[in-house]
Formats: C-alpha cells, sequence, structure tokens
C-alpha cells in the first residue's frame, strides 16, 4: 500500500472554505426572513441598520464567495450576487408585511393617535407625509412617517391606529389597515 502524501494546509482549508460559505449564507438568509423583533422594530435608529447591511451587502457578498468556490465562474457569480438583492429584498417585505397582518390580526387593539409632524416629500413637494403618536400604558409611541396623499391631517388630527398589544412597536394607520 502507498503512503498518501499530506495535503497542504492551504490547500484544506480552499476546500473547507466552500462549506463555510455556504454555511454562512444560509445563517444570512434564516436572520434575514426570521429576523428578531428587537432588529425589526427597534428602540435605537441605528439597529435598524442591520437588516439593510444584512440584505445590501452581506448577503451578496456571500452568494459571490459562496457560487465561485464552488463554480469558479466569475460573471455567473457576479450576476446572481446582484440578483440575490432584487429577490431577497422583496421577498424579506412581503413576508415582513404578512408576518404583521397577522399580529395584528390576532392581537390587534385601536386606539386613537394624534399627527405630532407632517412634511412635504417628494422630489418637489408632491405631496405630505405624517408621524403619528400613541400613548399606551404611560409609554408614547410614534410611527414612522406616512403618506397623506389628500392632504386631509393637520397637526393636532386624530388618526385611529390598530397596534398589537403584544408588542405595540407593531402598526397600522386605520386607513392603510382597512386596504
Amino acid at each position: 500500500m502507498k503512503n498518501k502524501k499530506p495535503q497542504p494546509l492551504l490547500l484544506i482549508l480552499l476546500r473547507a472554505f466552500k462549506w463555510v460559505s455556504l454555511t454562512l449564507l444560509l445563517v444570512t438568509l434564516v436572520s434575514i426572513y426570521f429576523m428578531p423583533r428587537a432588529i425589526l422594530y427597534p428602540e435605537y435608529s441605528i439597529i435598524s441598520w442591520i437588516q439593510p447591511f444584512l440584505i445590501l451587502l452581506i448577503l451578496p457578498l456571500l452568494v459571490f464567495t459562496t457560487l465561485l468556490s464552488f463554480t469558479k465562474r466569475v460573471k455567473l457569480s457576479t450576476v446572481n450576487a446582484a440578483l440575490s438583492v432584487g429577490i431577497v429584498g422583496p421577498t424579506f417585505e412581503v413576508l415582513k408585511d404578512y408576518r404583521e397582518k397577522v399580529e395584528l390580526t390576532k392581537n390587534g387593539v385601536w386606539v386613537n393617535s394624534i399627527v405630532v409632524d407632517r412634511k412635504k416629500t417628494g422630489n418637489r413637494g408632491l405631496y405630505w407625509t405624517i408621524k403619528c403618536k400613541y400613548e399606551l400604558n404611560g409609554r408614547a409611541y410614534e410611527t414612522l412617517y406616512h403618506d397623506d396623499l389628500s392632504n386631509l391631517h393637520p397637526i393636532g388630527d386624530t388618526i385611529r391606529l390598530i397596534y398589537s398589544s403584544e408588542y405595540p412597536k407593531i402598526y397600522a394607520l386605520g386607513s392603510e389597515w382597512n386596504k
């Protein structure tokens, strides 16, 4: 029987790299689609950058390295890395919207909110957006900016809002909920 020559360490690491990159890619995809509420609806705005960072930077990088390590084809890897953002980003939003709808249907509570800010949005101030505030158990919550296309809600106006009793940062304005 012949003695096998020992493999160089670099060759062993390169062979293992493709499986490590594939594992990291799968972990990233799972963490994007099943991101915890504390990251999706954070207390601090810096945390809200985790999701776009994963989708726009980490995901394409991992898709590129994984495909390149398996196929050795640069163009194929580059195109698929770019396509991954166009596929995962929108499907993540669809899943997030669905999860919010289910949460609000199951645990939704209606409350009155007050418009606290408005601003013109668009290239030339084409339409107004509004920001609302609602209070629960002595704690104030603010919404993101939402379109007010008909310019109906001045500051101080009351708008119905549905929020999750389990996680109050999940909400929908009454006009959006009815759609």
